[in-house]
């Protein structure tokens, strides 16, 4: 029954974290339509996907190549956690081998969360968002958000930048939703 709460807990701030992104503006998020994708959540612990599922609306003809990119990108960045160290598939992405962003280690909740079907820094600044979301501890919390923006830092300019720009946008957006900043509030995590 917990696993059951939990899942349907990381569904429910799925759908908001996707709901709030399809209301940034389309230049921004250069999703052209896509409004939605599929989740991925792996268990690092047991190296077991716990779910797969739907988030928003899908294309049709677009649904089994974004399930298997979400599952890609989970799989891929559970190979490179220890060696060399990843933190998101964004460390080994290659674009002319169908491999993207979109996938992101959450040592916090000893989770891999992926999504694909948005542009590619909106799968993983979407994913960051969750993560946030998921984390019940208020230090825990802030702790992970300022390892984020670290993540970002280190990647230095050019298109890079999108994911970052995207991820603050979804925070603001997080906190406006709120009415509060949830990230130091441990009554949203409950």
């Amino acid at each position: 029954m917990a696993r059951e709460n939990k899942l349907s807990k990381l569904s429910d701030r799925a759908h908001k974290v996707i709901e709030l992104h399809a209301k940034l503006p389309g230049w921004l998020t250069s999703r052209n339509h896509r409004v939605g994708g599929y989740l991925t959540c792996l268990n690092t612990n047991t190296g077991v996907i716990d779910s797969i599922f739907k988030v928003a609306h899908v294309e049709r003809e677009k649904a089994d190549k974004y399930y298997r990119f979400s599952e890609e990108k989970a799989v891929r960045l559970l190979s490179r956690i220890e060696k060399p160290g990843d933190k998101t598939s964004h460390d080994s992405m290659n674009v002319d081998d169908h491999q993207y962003p979109g996938a992101i280690f959450c040592p916090h909740l000893n989770k891999i969360l992926s999504f694909s079907g948005l542009p590619m820094y909106s799968d993983e600044a979407c994913m960051f968002a969750l993560s946030v979301l998921m984390i019940e501890d208020d230090e825990i919390r802030s702790e992970w958000i300022s390892e984020i923006y670290q993540i970002y830092a280190q990647r230095g300019d050019g298109d890079h930048r999108k994911g970052l720009v995207v991820f603050t946008h979804l925070m603001t957006a997080l906190h406006k939703e709120y009415e509060k900043d949830f990230y130091l509030d441990s009554s949203l995590a409950a």
